[in-house]
C-alpha cells in the first residue's frame, strides 16, 4: 500500500549523479528536481489500512449523499413543480451539503494522509496547512455549492413574487 502527499513537492538542485540521481546537466545548464513524497508499506498494519480507508471513504460518501439529494430534488420538482418553496429548500440543502461535505471530507482526507505518512516515515511532521482542502476539485465543488445556494435564493424570491401576484389579482 502506498500513500502520496498531495499538493506538496520537494526539490533540490544539489541532487547529482554522485548521490543517486541518474542525469547530469550539459554545460551551462542546471538541474532542479521537484518530486512528490510517496511512502509504501509492503505489509500494512490494521491501523494503516483503516487510515487508507479514511483517506478515501469520506469523499465517496459525500458525493453519494449529493447524488441522493439531487435525486430527491428532481422527485420533489416533479411532484410539486420546480418553482416551489420545497424545491428551493432542497436546493439550498444541496448547496450547503456540497460546501460542508467538501470541507469536512478534505480535512479528514488530509488528516488521514498525514497520519498514514507519519506511520510509515521517521521524523515526518505534517503541518495543519496540509489539512486544508485547496485543490482545484475542491474549489470547483465549492463553486457548485455556491451556485446551488444562489439558485435556491432566486427560486425562493420568485415563489414569493408569484404569491404576491396571486394575492393581488
Amino acid at each position: 500500500m502506498c500513500v502520496t502527499q498531495p499538493d506538496m513537492t520537494y526539490g533540490s538542485s544539489r541532487w547529482t549523479a554522485s548521490n543517486g540521481f541518474p542525469y547530469t546537466p550539459k554545460a551551462g545548464a542546471m538541474i532542479n528536481v521537484n518530486a512528490a513524497l510517496q511512502a509504501c508499506d509492503q505489509h500494512p498494519s490494521l491501523s494503516q489500512r483503516t487510515l487508507a480507508t479514511a483517506k478515501t471513504l469520506p469523499n465517496t460518501l459525500m458525493w453519494l449523499g449529493v447524488l441522493f439529494l439531487l435525486w430527491r430534488l428532481v422527485r420533489t420538482a416533479e411532484r410539486y413543480g420546480p418553482f416551489t418553496l420545497a424545491t428551493a429548500r432542497l436546493l439550498r440543502l444541496v448547496g450547503w451539503f456540497i460546501i460542508g461535505g467538501t470541507v469536512i471530507a478534505g480535512f479528514v482526507e488530509g488528516a488521514a494522509t498525514n497520519a498514514l505518512l507519519a506511520s510509515m516515515l521517521k521524523n515526518f511532521s505534517g503541518s495543519f496547512l496540509d489539512f486544508l482542502p485547496l485543490s482545484g476539485v475542491t474549489i470547483i465543488a465549492m463553486l457548485a455549492g455556491i451556485v446551488a445556494l444562489t439558485f435556491a435564493r432566486i427560486v425562493r424570491v420568485g415563489v414569493r413574487m408569484d404569491e404576491d401576484l396571486q394575492g393581488t389579482v
